[in-house]
Order: C-alpha cells, then sequence, then structure tokens
C-alpha cells in the first residue's frame, strides 16, 4: 500500500467523532466540582459498633465494609468526608431522574436469611447523570436536600469535591 494512503486513513481514524463515556472525575479530575451525593439509610444508621440489624425478631450479622463513607453516621454540614467506595456526583435534575427515585426506593439492607448474614445494598446510580467519582475522593458538605425514613432514604449531600 502507498505511503499517502496509510496517512489519509490514519488521519481518518484519528479524527472520526467517538461517542463519549461520562465522565470519570478521577481521570479527569473533579476537585472544586459541586454536586449532590446520594446519602443511602444504611450511612445515617450504621455506627462504629453497629455488628447486627433485627429485623422480624430475627438478628442479622451486618457487614458494614460496603458503606459509602469512611465516616460513620450523618456528617455534620461544613465537614469533609472520604467515600470508601465509587459515588456519581449528581447535578440538581439528577436527582430527581425516574431511575434515582427508582433506585433510593430500595431497601437499605440484603439479607441471607439461611446465613443469618446481612449487607448494605449498593446503590447502582447511572454515571450519565452526573460525575463518577472513586473511592478515597474527599468532598465538604455544603448541606442536605431531601429526606428519609427508617430504612429508606431520599437524602442527598450538597458536595464541593476536595481532591479525587
Amino acid at each position: 500500500m502507498p505511503t499517502w494512503p496509510r496517512l489519509v486513513l490514519s488521519l481518518v481514524i484519528l479524527l472520526a467523532p467517538f461517542s463519549a463515556f461520562a465522565q470519570k472525575c478521577w481521570m479527569v479530575g473533579c476537585a472544586g466540582n459541586i454536586g449532590y451525593l446520594y446519602i443511602p439509610d444504611s450511612q445515617i444508621a450504621v455506627l462504629p459498633e453497629t455488628h447486627a440489624v433485627t429485623v422480624n425478631a430475627v438478628s442479622y450479622k451486618l457487614d458494614t465494609s460496603g458503606k459509602l463513607l469512611h465516616e460513620y453516621g450523618l456528617p455534620a454540614v461544613g465537614s469533609v468526608i472520604t467515600l470508601n467506595s465509587a459515588a456519581v456526583l449528581l447535578k440538581y435534575k439528577g436527582i430527581e431522574d425516574p431511575s434515582v427515585l427508582k433506585e433510593t426506593a430500595k431497601w437499605a439492607y440484603d439479607y441471607d436469611a439461611q446465613g443469618h448474614t446481612a449487607s448494605l445494598y449498593q446503590y447502582k446510580i447511572d454515571e450519565a447523570l452526573g460525575d463518577a467519582m472513586r473511592g478515597g475522593a474527599t468532598l465538604q458538605v455544603l448541606g442536605y436536600v431531601g429526606d428519609r425514613a427508617w430504612g429508606y432514604s431520599h437524602l442527598f449531600a450538597l458536595v464541593m469535591v476536595k481532591s479525587d
């Protein structure tokens, strides 16, 4: 193959439009971004001394390794928190997206009746609604929007990304 067709083919490949993927903050940087972080009920209810959950008079040993934040409980406004696992920084309109409402309506725990164990439900929020953040990112809590009922949460923290 002559050189000029290879050059043209290379340019076409380099300049061809491709579908964009959801932004991953840990790849391109999100420090300074402000958005909403879903706060599951389990993040609020699970304290350092929580080792079990009782439902219908049955005790389940609780695995807390899947909690959202390194910290326990509901963080105070102004505090700096660290993500324990990946999460999505939502835009304001994202908190009312039907897929987010459906996901946040789910129970905060997964139970294994035979093993008498429970784990924290891992919420799956679509990264197309915001910026994906990795575990280890630090955020400052600016305020809260929404509400919480035992076992369920529609609470979102307004946060600013300090480091990703």
